[in-house]
């Protein structure tokens, strides 16, 4: 539905499941942990969120695994890999940073990339805030339960329903009119008579009829 931006982060930004597991001592992907960048700035401002990233990652700081926002999606770090921005949650979710303004639109997109991951991990995810894992205002006022409703809803097919075909209604056919009856009468000549054709027929002699 969502084409997905990506602009992959510095290698220095995050580990791999098997760096997670000497890190932290575990790995799994179960949830997605939800962020925003918390400036009350609008979609206009991801582009700019992004770049921030590249730059956390490239020094060595931090990254997440996608931007959302009303605009678009971006892949920073693949779902799959282990983004540095939920700190206890980072072993065990994948990271979504949003805008701070997210409108119907960006509700939506966020629902569509949570049923897209349910989709690659096989199974339900938890959705947490990322004051789960420590203490900060973060993710704000982004709504997790409407971001839950809006993947169901992808689940279920909302977004997705075939349309309604109407077919028209049948001409009616009119039956053909009955062709009409041919009575055939024959009767015998008083005498032979000859007959004379223009052109080749496979007309034959019928003993009392002549032709040539």
């Amino acid at each position: 539905m969502y084409p997905i931006e990506v602009k992959i982060c510095s290698k220095n930004g995050w580990s791999t499941p098997q760096e997670a597991m000497s890190i932290w001592g575990r790995y799994s992907r179960e949830g997605v942990t939800i962020h925003w960048w918390g400036d009350g700035t609008g979609a206009d401002n991801h582009d700019n969120i992004v770049n921030y990233f590249l730059g956390q990652a490239d020094a060595g700081n931090k990254s997440v695994n996608y931007v959302v926002s009303d605009n678009k999606i971006t892949l920073m770090v693949s779902p799959d890999m282990v983004a540095w921005c939920s700190t206890a949650g980072n072993p065990t979710t994948v990271s979504i940073e949003h805008q701070p303004t997210l409108g119907a639109e960006g509700y939506k997109k966020s629902g569509w990339l949570v049923w897209q991951l349910e989709g690659r991990f096989g199974k339900r995810l938890s959705i947490y805030p990322h004051n789960h894992w420590n203490s900060t205002a973060c993710p704000g006022t982004i709504d997790l339960g409407r971001i839950r409703a809006e993947a169901d809803k992808w689940a279920t097919g909302g977004y997705t329903a075939p349309p309604v075909v109407t077919l028209p209604k049948p001409t009616p056919v009119e039956p053909p009119a009955p062709a009409p009856s041919v009575k055939l009468a024959y009767s015998k000549l008083p005498a032979p008579v000859k007959y004379v054709v223009n052109k080749d027929t496979d007309l034959c002699y019928m003993g009392w009829l002549h032709f040539s």
